[in-house]
């Protein structure tokens, strides 16, 4: 008997350790910088022009301060990404990397998705197989990572401080709030810029309900686990939809 309770407590401990860590920091470098770099590559390799709302958000910006081109939003990335696994292992003294912890992240991820995906599906009922380019692949994965990071990193973030300093730091309900705008503000901008669509109320809808529930990955799950969930969905839904 206290065998098998030993067993138990060592799985549970297993989960908690996962859970924490997978939703670290580092985690979240560790399984992010392959698809910056992929990005990368394939921008380079194939001469790729179009971008993601959340790309074409931050050239805007970088162009405000005098910056230009179409690399220098992933070369930022890469570079803060390299400064935060500088500082964890300043901090820590060492870095232990779990490689079953990255799989069961991505298998996580994979989870999320396919949920979101069977969800919009039952709420548009269109399926149909669209081929695959090296363009779409490209604009999955920014797509995953640039706008996880302004839209829920920073979005959520920002909004939350504002709300604080309005009316004081209520955590749940101006995360709450936080998720509610950063969503929406998700949802508008995926109808502006280059790669924008024509607006469709049903779709806006749609796009927040997924904004909302990405946000809630990054929450409770962490960075790197939303940026998977949300590449997948865009994988599946190139395919399918």
């Amino acid at each position: 008997m206290d065998e098998i309770e030993e067993i138990q407590q060592k799985r549970l401990l297993s989960i908690q350790e996962y859970w924490a860590d997978s939703k670290s920091g580092l985690y979240s470098v560790l399984v992010v910088l392959p698809l910056i770099l992929g990005y990368q590559i394939l921008i380079w390799a194939y001469d790729i022009s179009k971008i993601n709302a959340a790309d074409y958000l931050l050239q805007k910006l970088f162009k405000l301060i005098g910056v230009v081109g179409m690399n220098v939003v992933s070369l930022s990335i890469l570079i803060a990404f390299f400064v935060a696994f500088v500082y964890h292992l300043k901090n820590k003294g060492s870095i232990e990397i779990h490689t079953k912890y990255v799989i069961m992240m991505i298998i996580e991820s994979t989870i999320y998705a396919f949920c979101m995906f069977f969800g919009v599906k039952y709420l548009l009922n269109h399926i149909q197989l669209l081929s695959i380019t090296a363009e779409k692949v490209a604009l999955i994965l920014s797509s995953g990572v640039y706008e996880e990071l302004v839209f829920r990193v920073v979005f959520i973030s920002g909004f939350r401080r504002v709300f604080n300093l309005f009316w004081g730091n209520y955590r749940i309900f101006n995360i709450s709030l936080a998720i509610i705008f950063s969503s929406a503000v998700f949802s508008m901008f995926h109808f502006i810029g280059p790669m924008g669509n024509a607006f469709d109320w049903m779709q806006a809808l749609v796009i927040f309900v997924l904004g909302f529930i990405l946000s809630l990955i990054y929450i409770f799950r962490g960075f790197g686990i939303a940026v998977y969930a949300h590449m997948f969905f865009n994988f599946i839904v190139v395919l399918t939809v």
